[in-house]
């Protein structure tokens, strides 16, 4: 039994869409380009996170012998890159879900100067 096969029924009940990936690593390959893209022109931006840190520098990418791409654990055993492999998963499903301008949220918020 999988993890989502236990998981999958509690999320929909509180109202999640549920996607389940039958081979994640398959996926790198296919996102590359646009995380390539994130880093080099800075457009990620998680503030002062050092988790987020961690786990981004526990990571590695390998060109495998057929040309595509996977992101691995830099040490197996002693690394953790789950919110890593969390954000590659967010970003397969971005571009079908993140329809709405950006400006519209912006508009939205009420900042304040101290």
């Amino acid at each position: 039994m999988y993890k989502l096969d236990i998981l999958r029924p509690l999320l929909e009940a509180e109202g999640f869409e549920v996607y389940g990936i039958r081979r994640p690593s398959s996926i790198h390959g296919l996102l590359a380009p646009r995380v390539e893209s994130l880093f080099a022109n800075n457009n990620l931006y998680w503030g002062i996170n050092p988790l987020m840190n961690w786990y981004t520098f526990n990571v590695f990418k390998k060109v495998t012998k057929d040309g595509s791409i996977q992101y691995l654990k830099k040490d197996e055993h002693r690394r953790k890159t789950d919110g890593f492999q969390a954000l590659i998963h967010a970003l397969y499903k971005a571009s079908e879900i993140l329809t709405d301008d950006i400006d519209f949220f912006l508009d939205e918020i009420e900042f304040t100067n101290y």
